[in-house]
Order: C-alpha cells, then sequence, then structure tokens
C-alpha cells in the first residue's frame, strides 16, 4: 500500500479521533512513518491539535533548515497538512520539497529516484531549460525520424529507456511540440486510431463544474467535445451553457462503475477509465483503454481526470485545446446540479457539506500547476471562470481553498 493510501485510511473520518487522541497522549509514531522524528512531527502534531497557532507554524516551516527532511519526506508533510485542511502550512512543506529536489540534483550525488524528483520538479516551476538538461544528459532519448527513431544513450544513465520516453514525450508537450509528441507516442504505446481522431482537431474539455455562463455555442463549435464522466444528456447542463454534443469521455472507475445502465456509452465515439479497472460489457466497442498517466507529477499521488484527458490530448496532437467548466473546487458549488444528480450520496455529500473535499487529499498546487503551466504557455486555452483560478498564485488558492473549507477537528 503506498504512503499516500495510508494516509488516506489515517485521516478517514472513521479514524481521525483516534489519531488525534494518539497525538494528544504525546504519540507520534504514526506521523514519524512518514516523515521520521523531529521538529517538522512536532510542529505538525501541535498544529493539527491546534496547539500551536495556525500562523506561528506556517513561520516555523519557512524558517527550518532544508535538510531538516529528504524531498520524499517533506512531500509527505505536505499531503498530511493537506489532509488535515491545513493547505497553506502544505504549501510551505511543498515548496521545501521543491528546492529539496533541485539541491539533491545540483549536488551531483543523486539516485534514480533523486533524478525522477528533479525533472519532476524542473516542470513543476514552468522550467524546461532545466528538465530538457536532465534529460538530454542523464536519460536514454529517442531521436524521432517520422515513425522510426535512434537510440542516442548519454553517460550517466539513471532511468531505463521506457520511462525516459515518457519524459521526452511529456517534454515536448510542454514545450508546445506536439507534433515531436505524438511521433513518440507511436513508439510507447501505439493507438493510431485515436490519435488520428484528435490529431489536427479543435478540442473542447468540458468539465462538471457549476457555471451560468452561456457558452454553449463555442463549446459546441469544437471538432470533438471531451467530457468527464458522461452519464448521458441527463448529467450534463444545458446545452446553452455547456453544448449539446458528447464525443468522447474519460471516467474515474468508480464513479463509471457504479453506474448500472451504461447505455450512454453508445453517445461517444471513444471512451477512457482511469485505471483500467471497469466493468467491461457488449456495448464497451468504443473503448479506447486507459487514460495516460505518466510519473511527471511532483507528487506522490495521481493526477485527477482534467490533468489525465488534458494530457492524453495533447499526445495526440489537436491543433488547438480549450478546457470549459472547470474551476478546480474554488466555489462552494463546485458541481453543475444535473451532474450532481447522477453520482452516488457520497461525491453529492461533497459538494454540498462543510466537510474537505477530495481535491485536498492531493497536492492541490501540483494539480493545478499542471494546467497553468500549459496555460501559461499558451499550449492550452480557458474559459474565463477556469482563468480566474489559473491566474492566482499558489498562495492565493491554498488560501481560497481553506476559506471554503475550514478544517474539521
Amino acid at each position: 500500500m503506498s504512503d499516500y493510501l495510508k494516509m488516506s485510511n489515517l485521516l478517514l473520518s472513521s479514524k481521525r479521533k483516534s489519531f488525534q487522541k494518539q497525538l494528544r497522549e504525546g504519540d507520534t509514531a504514526i506521523l514519524e512513518n512518514f516523515i521520521g522524528k523531529g521538529v517538522v512531527t512536532e510542529i505538525l502534531s501541535d498544529a493539527i491539535l491546534r496547539k500551536l497557532e495556525y500562523e506561528k507554524a506556517i513561520s516555523l516551516i519557512e524558517s527550518i533548515p532544508l535538510d531538516t527532511l529528504n524531498t520524499r519526506e517533506w512531500q509527505s508533510a505536505n499531503l498530511l497538512s493537506g489532509m488535515c485542511g491545513m493547505v497553506r502550512l502544505g504549501l510551505e512543506m511543498r515548496k521545501k520539497a521543491i528546492e529539496s529536489a533541485y539541491h539533491v540534483f545540483d549536488s551531483g550525488n543523486f539516485s534514480a529516484d533523486d533524478l525522477r524528483l528533479a525533472f519532476q520538479a524542473a516542470l513543476d516551476r514552468n522550467d524546461s531549460a532545466k528538465a530538457r538538461y536532465i534529460l538530454e544528459n542523464h536519460t536514454p532519448v529517442a531521436l524521432v525520424n517520422g515513425e522510426s527513431f535512434t537510440y542516442n544513450s548519454k553517460k550517466g544513465l539513471q532511468t531505463n529507456f521506457a520511462t525516459s520516453l515518457h519524459w521526452q514525450a511529456y517534454l515536448e508537450v510542454f514545450e508546445g511540440n506536439l507534433t515531436e509528441a505524438s511521433q513518440l507516442i507511436h513508439i510507447i504505446s501505439p493507438k493510431p486510431e485515436y490519435l488520428n481522431y484528435i490529431s489536427g482537431k479543435t478540442v473542447a474539455i468540458v468539465g462538471p463544474a457549476y457555471s451560468e455562463v452561456e457558452q454553449g455555442a463555442e463549446i459546441d463549435s469544437y471538432d470533438v467535445i471531451v467530457r468527464l464522466n458522461y452519464m448521458g444528456k441527463a448529467s450534463t447542463a444545458a446545452s446553452s451553457l455547456a453544448g449539446s454534443r458528447t464525443d468522447v469521455a474519460y471516467y474515474a472507475d468508480g464513479i463509471f462503475n457504479r453506474q448500472k445502465d451504461k447505455s450512454f456509452l453508445t453517445d461517444l465515439n471513444y471512451w477512457f477509465s482511469r485505471s483500467g479497472k471497469v466493468k467491461m460489457s457488449d456495448i464497451a466497442k468504443n473503448y479506447g483503454g486507459i487514460a495516460q498517466y505518466w510519473e511527471i507529477f511532483f507528487s506522490n499521488v495521481r493526477p485527477q481526470m482534467v490533468q489525465r484527458a488534458l494530457l492524453s490530448l495533447l499526445l495526440c496532437n489537436p491543433i488547438r485545446i480549450k478546457i470549459f467548466c472547470a474551476n478546480f473546487h474554488s466555489a462552494k458549488k463546485h458541481y453543475a446540479d444535473e451532474y450532481i444528480r447522477k453520482l452516488s450520496n457520497q461525491v453529492y455529500r461533497i459538494n454540498n457539506s462543510p466537510g474537505l473535499p477530495s481535491v485536498l487529499w492531493y497536492d492541490v498546487a501540483v494539480l493545478l500547476n499542471f494546467i497553468r503551466n500549459l496555460w501559461k504557455n499558451k499550449i492550452v486555452e480557458a474559459d474565463l471562470d477556469c482563468e480566474r483560478v489559473l491566474k492566482m498564485t499558489n498562495e492565493d488558492y491554498c488560501s481560497l481553498m481553506e476559506e471554503l473549507y475550514p478544517r474539521e477537528d
């Protein structure tokens, strides 16, 4: 079981009181399993129990030496903080993790995991020059010529060839070289039908966020319209708001599997699942496979559906791609009513209660940075609601998350 899943199980509401009781009794062994003993564990424990004033905890973390924890431990401290609703405190931990990844790589004494973290940190910082240096000097590189390639080995090899191909493809996307990225996809995971379906097209990604902006006509003008967790036309907002057509859908496996009637799949040309753990049926002839996910995000958790869909589509060389109806949980009501009615009671409660939303159980900054960097680099476009969030700093976004979703005791 991954550290993320262990943390999730630990902090579920049914176990949270037991966890806090242990902390009150001075037993920090659970935290130590993730971030070791020492001052960071003490600060985090006291902040969780509200024994330490919150702003003071943030200030203390800012002043702590970088080498107090290693990069992975700083990442875990970030996730633990976010899961407890202390998103700004987690952001300070995250800054330490990014700095640590750079520091270890620049020291010249790094492992394969350190190299991976440095590459991820460079992409997260929108530092393509650093990412390119890491790729070209420490991994094997594919030199693409049409659908063929030559293998260019580099000294100091720290990754296997498949991993370096993933990195190289994403870096090409990150720099706007979508043709080169799509050529690499032929090497990594040849799916020419879908690549040809998307290549050269305009693509709209339409999320399930609540919106009052009428942009349906613009959405319908795109060649391909992609939705997340599409469950039939009854699950989408009015066509004047969110368009009338759906060509492709990407699904979270749990949400997909809970739908007893999957006749909505006949509306689609292609559909994809998050991890492949879907219950297949005779109707699923248009199954495209698993949405592309590679270890390119500076986090030890997997990305959410909008990030997966966006990466999968960009790797297929569209000429234009725009995100609609995605506010990244930045409003108290963050799902459209039609979408809510088609989902389970669990998701409904997340949307309509003061409890912490599932997004806080991730590294919120990495999920936002991925799309923000692509938007800043003019590789993707966004509607006004989405742009409003992408223009925020990480500090402002994390402050908003804490305002919208206050900490639970």
